[in-house]
């Protein structure tokens, strides 16, 4: 981007992410009349040549043709090796939990998803397996809590409700500096491949001569070539020499590339996106992890049907244009909310008010359409609120073209103690509205009513003037 002759930091979307969505793992010439659309297999048993040569797929419980095309479709999305679909993105966290054995530790961020909380304490605790919940905040303080028994390290790229944003980098390698034998896995729900992609951001640090290099490791400094008179990317010639600046150049990768082992995506969410199908999904470049997923997952069954993976293979082919669009409405809604004088704090990733914008311009391309906010009220405005809403469904999901509310401390942390909810900023007051794909001033007039239909206080409000 060039402005006023500068050239300025910037974020670049991956430019072939659509064709990748669209054409990943599809090959009309891999089935029998050809289908342009990748065909349902339904069977769940495949005919072998001969006995014990597999060639393909034996079982469905193994393997499945639409499986596999959305397994490579996943691939292609996040620059891995391996992904696994599983029945649900719970099941998925499952299998990772159940690598684990009874004395091993798990050090995960105290800002998750509720249900992972629940998983830990009502299963993974029976099982012997030992866990805490932290501040992930600090490297230092992970590195604090890494136990000798420490196996598995989770947390969230952007968490949920409150969107709070980890350095994925950062915790990344801070783990594995202290202990590379730790399995270190984030969940990416909330933002998908989409804006978290190589991209190219750079800034102008000064003129001198040096000659351009490229180089593909993450974060290096480059060198860049510009005509002096029009500095920008489209002036580079391979074959001619001009004035040179060193430039800044920083590589915005996927979790993969920052170091994580495994990602988890709740394919039920914005993946799909269409509130018809639960499934989740496990990607790694890891094939020691993968193999002992594999082991487990066809094991013990933890597999998706052939119909869902269709649905959710046929979801993502929209993925990219939706985002954007989920992106303009929660901005809209989220500036709106935070003009608002019965709206304590607005927590949304596209303000510039966040606390956490550096780390967000650094990791994120662009934002999801979750925006949380404190209401000024008690539980009894908070319900009223979402009681009075008419285009809005009041329901514990996100990430569909449907707008959705929900109230935290009832709903998707119902499963906390007062007090664990209380200490994380799950309040009372606290609304969680999952932004979809209509017209963004229908969704702020229907939140303007309902907020006048709550009973709400001004900020400013004194109960004895």
């Amino acid at each position: 981007m060039c402005e006023n002759g500068l050239v300025t930091k910037t974020n670049l979307r991956d430019p072939n992410f659509g064709t990748k969505l669209v054409h990943a793992g599809h090959n009309p010439a891999e089935w029998t009349y050809n289908d342009v659309v990748p065909p349902i297999s339904m069977s769940t048993i495949f005919n072998l040549r001969s006995p014990g040569v597999i060639e393909g797929f034996e079982y469905t419980r193994c393997g499945n043709p639409i499986r596999s095309v959305l397994e490579k479709c996943l691939i292609a999305l996040d620059h891995a090796e391996y992904a696994l679909v599983y029945s649900s993105g719970m099941a998925a966290i499952s299998s990772m939990v159940n690598l684990l054995a009874p004395g091993d530790h798990i050090l995960c961020s105290s800002n998750v998803y509720g249900g992972t909380y629940r998983l830990l304490n009502k299963i993974a605790k029976q099982a012997g397996i030992l866990f805490d919940f932290i501040d992930f905040s600090e490297t230092a303080t992970i590195i604090k809590n890494i136990k000798p028994n420490t196996k598995l390290v989770w947390f969230e790229s952007l968490s949920n409700p409150l969107m709070i944003v980890l350095d994925v980098q950062e915790v990344a390698e801070a783990v594995h500096r202290t202990r590379a034998d730790i399995v270190v896995a984030v969940d990416n729900s909330f933002v998908t491949p989409y804006f978290q992609f190589l991209g190219i951001g750079w800034s102008v640090l000064g003129g001198s001569s040096y000659m351009a290099h490229t180089a593909s490791s993450k974060g290096q400094r480059f060198v860049m070539v510009f005509r002096e008179a029009s500095p920008c990317l489209s002036c580079l010639n391979s074959s001619t020499w001009f004035t040179l600046h060193v430039v800044d150049l920083y590589l915005r990768l996927r979790p993969l590339d920052l170091g994580v082992d495994v990602i988890m995506y709740s394919l039920s969410k914005y993946m799909n996106g269409h509130s018809d199908i639960i499934m989740g999904s496990l990607v790694t470049n890891k094939k020691d992890l993968y193999d002992k997923l594999y082991v487990f997952q066809y094991t013990s069954g933890n597999v998706s049907s052939p119909f869902d993976c269709y649905m959710v293979n046929r979801g993502l082919k929209t993925l990219h244009v939706r985002m954007e669009q989920h992106m303009k409405n929660a901005t809209e809604v989220a500036l709106y909310l935070e003009s608002h004088p019965k709206v304590l704090k607005v927590n949304y990733t596209g303000l510039p008010s966040h606390q956490q914008s550096e780390i967000i311009k650094k990791q994120f391309t662009g934002h999801n359409g979750i925006v949380s906010f404190y209401i000024n009220g008690d539980i009894e405005v908070s319900t009223k609120l979402l009681e009075s809403l008419k285009l809005f469904c009041i329901t514990c999901s996100l990430g569909c073209y449907e707008s959705l509310a929900a109230l935290p401390c009832k709903m998707t942390h119902a499963s906390l103690t007062n007090e664990e909810r209380q200490s994380t900023g799950i309040h009372d007051n606290l609304i969680r509205l999952s932004i979809g794909l209509e017209y963004y001033q229908d969704l702020i007039d229907d939140l303007e009513q309902a907020i006048q239909a709550s009973g709400a206080n001004d900020k400013c409000y004194e109960p004895n003037s």
